[in-house]
C-alpha cells in the first residue's frame, strides 16, 4: 500500500468513526429533594384530611346497614389516603370501623 492509499484509508475510518454516536451513558432518575419543612407541611395536610374523613364516618348516625355503607365508604377512603408507615392512624381507622360495626350490631338486635 501506497501512502496515499494509507491516508484514504485512515481518513475512511475516522469519518465512519465520526457518523457514530457514542452510546449514552443511562442516567439515574432524580427525585427532587424536598426540605423537611414542605414534607413536614405536606404531612400534616394530608393528617387532617385523614382525620376529616374518620370523623365524617364517626358523625353518621348508623341506624340501618345504608348508613353503615356511608360510615364504611368515609373509612374506605381514609384508609387508602393513609400511607404505609402511619401504622397508629391506620389502627386508629380500624377501631372507628369495628365502633361502626358493634353500633350497626345493636340496632339490629333492638330492631
Amino acid at each position: 500500500m501506497t501512502k496515499s492509499e494509507i491516508s484514504k484509508v485512515v481518513e475512511a475510518v475516522v469519518a465512519a468513526l465520526e457518523q457514530q454516536e457514542e452510546p449514552k451513558a443511562e442516567v439515574a432518575k432524580v427525585t427532587p429533594k424536598v426540605s423537611r419543612e414542605a414534607k413536614k407541611a405536606q404531612n400534616k395536610v394530608l393528617w387532617r384530611q385523614v382525620n376529616g374523613k374518620v370523623r365524617k364516618a364517626g358523625n353518621v348516625e348508623i341506624v340501618d346497614f345504608d348508613s353503615f355503607q356511608i360510615a364504611n365508604g368515609f373509612l374506605k377512603e381514609a384508609m387508602k389516603m393513609t400511607p404505609a408507615n402511619w401504622t397508629s392512624v391506620q389502627n386508629t381507622i380500624l377501631a372507628k370501623r369495628v365502633e361502626c360495626e358493634n353500633l350497626l350490631a345493636k340496632q339490629e338486635e333492638l330492631v
